[in-house]
């Protein structure tokens, strides 16, 4: 029969190798990491092409205000490993250097995923813990007085006497959303669906003159405020709406206003735009006297009604608050990542499902979301610590009960 593993880690994202990672640091030993994919850190990769954030620059009380919801599990697992123990992770066990730039985003110094995954792989396979790649996970069997045991696609089955899933959300995937929904459902775990996070908006109405005028053109250091609050960014016109960080994190169905010259006050405007006595119309007086893109003068004109267009104080107004009604969100297929999952509710504080005892969950297929930025890959490896740190515990305390 095949050997029964202390840990098993099923998922090879930030959260699967911070899992193997916080397990073998609490004392597990022959650990191995199962991937669907030929190769582990596919959405590691991805997320880190242009540009690899690895945490966000706030005090903890501050960055929890960004995580929907703040569960009780998430905030103990963001709270026993924040920002600054995943940072001094990289820089003193995995020797990489990072830097903090200017928005307060975290980089590794190569600016890519690949250096990070690299050196990550082979810290956990110089402790001993191995990858086995394209075995994607299939079932789950839990038996009185058996081991837990893995069913993979291969129809291999692996015992073990704990194990970590972390699957991944809905996002990213190649063929639609993954498999791994039906198969708790199919063990009684309740599952709420999957929706776009990170993503663009539409934007209603979205005149077709204005899209063949400006599509792509980007809204360059803009203040986006809706219900959630406001944000300062840049954002891209698109044949939809718009996209950007800023709709990253306050973005929402419903109303929103847009500050297309935030650098300047309602009162610097009003009296730069009253410099002239040409006989120009407001916007050709705005295009001459005041620092517009192309792209925020395409939203002047073909946002505003025509009615309206040689009323100074819309163009004023516009300029500062220029109202917008953002619809719906693009697809999951074309979204950075996903809300939805598993519900707080089916594990403990501990991250252990409370139907399947001995499986523990971690990362995006929970149900909780967070800006790009730093903030969804920090709770990622946090939700990964805490499950590989409880898994390899649960083994241990099982140990000395044996033992007295």
């Amino acid at each position: 029969m095949t050997q029964t593993l202390p840990v098993a880690i099923v998922g090879s994202g930030p959260a699967g190798l911070m899992a193997a990672t916080s397990a073998v640091k609490a004392g597990a030993t022959n650990v191995t990491i199962f991937e669907k994919r030929p190769a582990p850190g596919r959405k590691l990769l991805i997320a880190g092409s242009s540009g690899l954030n690895v945490a966000y620059e706030a005090p903890l009380a501050e960055a929890l205000t960004h995580y929907m919801p703040a569960a009780e599990a998430l905030t103990d697992a963001l709270t026993a490993f924040p920002p600054q123990e995943w940072l001094r992770f990289i820089t003193a066990e995995l020797k990489l250097e990072v830097f903090c730039g200017t928005s307060r985003r975290w980089f590794v110094k190569e600016m890519k995923a690949a250096s990070l995954l690299k050196a990550w792989r082979q810290w956990l396979e110089d402790r001993g813990v191995k990858f086995r790649c394209g075995s994607e996970l299939t079932g789950i069997r839990q038996e009185a007085a058996s081991p837990l045991t893995l069913i993979f696609t291969d129809g291999s089955e692996v015992p073990c006497r704990t194990a970590v899933l972390a699957l991944g959300g809905g996002s990213w995937e190649d063929a639609g959303e993954p498999r791994w929904p039906a198969l708790l459902q199919g063990l009684g775990v309740t599952f709420i669906p999957f929706r776009s996070s990170n993503c663009g908006l539409h934007v209603a109405p979205w005149p077709e003159t204005l899209v063949k005028e400006a599509d792509r053109e980007p809204l360059k250091d803009v203040v986006l405020t809706t219900p959630r609050g406001s944000k300062q960014g840049d954002l891209l016109i698109t044949a939809y709406g718009l996209e950007g960080t800023p709709l990253y994190w306050v973005g929402e169905p419903g109303p929103a206003t847009l500050d297309l010259l935030p650098q300047w006050s309602p009162e610097k405007v009003r009296a730069r735009l009253a410099e002239t006595t040409e006989n120009l119309s407001p916007l050709r007086r705005a295009r001459k006297l005041l620092p517009l893109t192309p792209g925020t003068e395409a939203l002047l004109f073909h946002l505003t009604p025509p009615e309206k267009r040689q009323d100074l104080d819309t163009l004023c107004s516009n300029l500062k608050a220029l109202p917008l009604t953002l619809t719906q969100r693009r697809p999951l297929s074309e979204a950075i990542s996903s809300a939805g999952g598993v519900p707080f509710s089916e594990v403990g504080s501990d991250l252990q499902l409370h139907k399947i005892p001995g499986v523990y969950l971690a990362g995006e297929m929970l149900d909780w979301d967070a800006p790009t930025g730093g903030l969804l890959i920090q709770g990622c490896v946090a939700l990964g610590h805490r499950a590989g740190q409880a898994s390899t515990s649960k083994i241990f305390d099982a140990w000395r009960r044996n033992r007295v």
